[in-house]
């Protein structure tokens, strides 16, 4: 009951707000697929996407498989990346597309919907024998990213470090390049690059390890590049990707074809199997494993590079970890969805006029749950635009406080939906009263902030 309430209430706020395109409103809805008892020997499913994916996808084929036997998994031996999946799923040619990005507008009007199952951390990355030594903050990556950073010694964190800074860019197309912009200090037209770029002409990790050089830097989902020799991660606020408190990452998203509600029978077990705890901990765990160091992965020793084929054909460890949720196909016979609309309207309009009249009596905002926290061990860096913690000595709870009275409305609606204790993600959604894409960007900038802590599980809580 509560979830019908919470589904009626988002559909009618969108309509209320002006929404027009109805099957946009259709496909926003959460959709929430169980983890199914059993399924049929022979269930066949076809999956490709973003390499972003790639020892998430192999970590639930292997554990679906084993827990369903008779199931087949298709991953492919090259990813073909998210735009071509997603069109692919369109035309029916794969049943899930796994990408590294929420969808768009236009795919939806299509008839995609999309699941985010998680997040993945991205690494920045150099060779080990790179001069720079330091702690990274978003905003000075983004500096060296935009060019207005050219040599390791103007950052203040240098340690007396220097040398021309090359950064290696992924194409225009990547998710984990389009990940940055949902971070303060890369949006408003900061995603440039400056004249320091060499841009890669695919989006592969193996290519990005082997452009780079002494004074080079680059990015990667975190999983790919930790078991490749010669490589290290920069630390970034204090922390490494391997820390809940990293503070940038990517979304995890399967996408799938919900046209008219009909969703395939193997696509919904899958997606229920990876939003189940048994296979959130299958995605944790293979996230964690990362891509398995083999001879044909890359080998950095000083300047030489030895190419490997690429890395979508190393071998990925079982295992994984994260949550889903869908709107349920309405019974046979039953009366159309959309004779409730104006209803629906009316009634959002109402819920809107009773809250903008009495916000103080919305249960989020005067629950002490949602109080903001008096207890932090973070120093807050005002240098950054992100305000995001860079010490972990003696922080001042008024530098925290400040920080979250003047957060966006929107944003703090969502830091309101967050308790001290873990809080999953579907809850923030239910609290936040607003859509998923919104609340999926919004955690991000709460995390980059250092506001909240990204947990296993798809879970947050406040950072203390």
């Amino acid at each position: 009951m509560k979830y019908k309430s919470s589904l009626i209430l988002t559909l009618a706020l969108l309509l209320a707000a002006g929404e027009t395109n109805l099957n946009a409103v259709a496909q926003m809805a959460t959709d929430s697929f169980p983890l199914p008892k059993t399924v049929a020997a022979g269930t066949k499913l076809h999956i490709d996407g973003s390499n972003s994916m790639q020892a998430v996808n192999q970590g639930l084929k292997e554990r679906f498989q084993k827990q369903f036997p008779g199931t087949d998994i298709t991953l492919p031996a090259k990813y073909q990346g998210s735009d071509t999946a997603v069109k692919a799923v369109e035309a029916g040619k794969v049943d899930l597309a796994s990408i590294g990005r929420i969808i768009t507008k236009e795919e939806i009007a299509k008839g995609i919907a999309a699941k985010e199952i998680g997040r993945s951390k991205i690494a920045i990355i150099v060779k080990n024998n790179n001069p720079y030594k330091g702690n990274l903050t978003l905003k000075d990556f983004a500096k060296i990213y935009q060019g207005k950073v050219t040599d390791w010694s103007q950052l203040a964190s240098s340690k007396g470090a220097k040398g021309k800074i090359k950064v290696i860019d992924r194409p225009n197309t990547s998710d984990t390049r389009r990940a940055f912009s949902n971070y303060p200090v890369f949006q408003n037209g900061q995603l440039k690059t400056g004249s320091n770029v060499e841009k890669l002409t695919e989006d592969s990790t193996t290519a990005m390890v082997a452009k780079l050089g002494q004074n080079d830097i680059g990015y990667a989902p975190a999983d790919q590049v930790k078991n490749i020799p010669g490589i290290r991660s920069i630390t970034l606020h204090n922390t490494q990707p391997d820390n809940p408190k990293y503070p940038f990452s990517q979304p995890l998203v399967y996408a799938y074809k919900n046209k008219d509600g009909k969703v395939s029978e193997g696509a919904k077990a899958f997606v229920g199997y990876a939003s189940d705890p048994t296979g959130q901990k299958g995605i944790s765990e293979s996230i964690a494993a990362g891509v398995v160091a083999t001879d044909t992965a890359p080998v950095v020793d000083g300047n030489n590079v030895k190419p490997a084929p690429t890395i979508e054909d190393v071998a990925v460890p079982s295992t994984a970890e994260i949550t889903t949720t869908t709107t349920p196909a309405p019974a046979k016979g039953g009366l159309p969805w959309w004779w409730m609309l104006p209803a629906l309207a009316a009634g959002g309009g109402l819920l809107w006029f009773l809250n903008k009249k009495k916000p103080t009596e919305t249960i989020y905002r005067t629950s002490t749950a949602y109080a903001p926290t008096r207890k932090s061990t973070d120093t807050i860096d005002r240098s950054s635009s992100g305000y995001i913690p860079t010490t972990t000595s003696t922080a001042r709870v008024d530098a925290h406080q400040s920080t979250v009275e003047h957060l966006s409305p929107d944003l703090r609606d969502v830091w309101l939906a967050i308790n001290n204790e873990p809080t999953n993600f579907d809850s923030i959604v239910t609290r936040a009263q607003h859509s998923e894409t919104h609340v999926t960007n919004a955690l991000s900038q709460l995390e980059s902030m250092g506001l909240i802590t990204q947990l296993p599980g798809r879970k947050y809580q406040r950072a203390h």
